[in-house]
């Protein structure tokens, strides 16, 4: 994949040396010289963080427009998908492993920070990448839904009743009493939807 930084490198260095080499420049064009010249570094910077967010980042950032996937999801730098032979596909920044996904087939995939945890077919939950606080070390058991927050991770199990695990820093794992339908994860905080109706 070229550097696509490149050529606004090469544009800005003819107009730096166009500015520095003309005897005749005048003082506003000096200033601009100057000015234009000390945002390159920042200008190429902003080129390639880019491209990095539309995904042109070498395979496995590209690697993405060729899937079929029936469902997605986005965690902090990384994607993942169900195909639609119901196994796992994930793609993006790597550095914690969150990429490389477990085997198996699944009905239900959510990305967190640097993780990812997702439902089997059989209700199990299977969870992959960063695990520094737990949040990527499921309980046993079967659950109906499944979801990641920035550090921690929540499920909804089969009786109904939610269960946290991962970081603690903000009581995010205290999950209160009651039956849920679904949970939602967040930075430092969740929400869940109880069944009858309310918001837990």
């Amino acid at each position: 994949m070229p550097n696509v930084s490149q050529p606004l490198r090469e544009i800005l260095r003819i107009r730096c040396s166009l500015f520095t080499n003309s005897a005749s420049a005048r003082r506003y064009e000096i200033l601009n010289r100057r000015l234009l010249c000390s945002l390159l570094p920042l200008l190429s910077l902003f080129a390639v963080m880019s491209a990095h967010a539309a995904g042109n980042h070498g395979p496995s950032g590209t690697a993405a427009m060729t899937r079929v996937v029936s469902t997605i999801t986005a965690g902090g730098y990384h994607s993942c998908g169900i195909k639609t032979d119901s196994t796992l596909s994930c793609w993006g920044f790597n550095n914690a492993g969150q990429t490389v996904t477990p085997a198996g087939t699944f009905t239900q995939v959510a990305g967190g920070g640097y993780h990812s945890c997702g439902r089997k077919t059989d209700g199990t939950l299977a969870c992959w990448g960063d695990n520094t606080y737990g949040q990527a070390a499921p309980p046993a058991g079967t659950f109906t839904q499944v979801a990641t927050g920035g550090i921690h991770t929540c499920g909804v199990k089969s009786d109904g009743t939610a269960t946290c695990w991962g970081s603690n820093g903000f009581s995010q794992t205290i999950a209160p009493a009651g039956s849920f339908l679904q949970v939602a994860g967040g930075g430092g905080h969740n929400c869940g939807l109880k069944t009858d109706g309310t918001l837990g």
